[in-house]
């Protein structure tokens, strides 16, 4: 799973540059038909690897505008960029579900500490998220004295 990431990575990245494509929305429309047909994987994962090839695009462009030395860009390390809709964590017991194709999921179990548990089973709204973009306030720093230390608790 990790190796056709990887490969639709890659090959996403060929076709920006092929095209000059610098948007999600326009490598979608370039590429994600050919890339669903190819590969047979969750479909979910394609978006994202567009968003990786198109970080990676990034970079290599600003470098080459700079004069840096550079060499065309391609995804070397096995990796999976996976949104929070396509995984499943069971809270209670540390199982992450991460479907590969349909009918066909890898299921992980991951050791997590009393620490984990507590966060994870916390049922205040935002809490509990396997991987927050925000982290939640408790009342404590909400009413929290200005220039006072934060508590441990996030």
């Amino acid at each position: 799973m990790l190796a056709e990431f990887r490969l639709i990575v890659n090959q996403s990245i060929r076709i920006a540059l092929r095209e000059d494509i610098r948007s999600r929305v326009r490598l979608t429309r370039a590429a994600y038909r050919e890339l669903s047909d190819e590969h047979d994987v969750y479909k979910q994962y394609i978006p994202s690897a567009f968003e990786v090839s198109l970080a990676v695009l990034k970079v290599y462009r600003r470098r080459v505008r700079k004069g840096k030395r550079t060499a065309v860009p391609f995804m070397r390390r096995l990796l999976l960029k996976a949104e929070n809709q396509s995984y499943r964590l069971d809270r209670t017991s540390g199982r992450l579900r991460i479907p590969i194709r349909r009918g066909m999921h890898v299921d992980l179990d991951l050791p997590l500490s009393e620490w984990h548990r507590t966060y994870l089973l916390d049922p205040s709204p935002g809490a509990g998220d396997a991987f927050p973009t925000t982290a939640p306030l408790g009342e404590e720093e909400r009413t929290r004295p200005p220039g006072a230390a934060p508590s441990a608790r996030l």
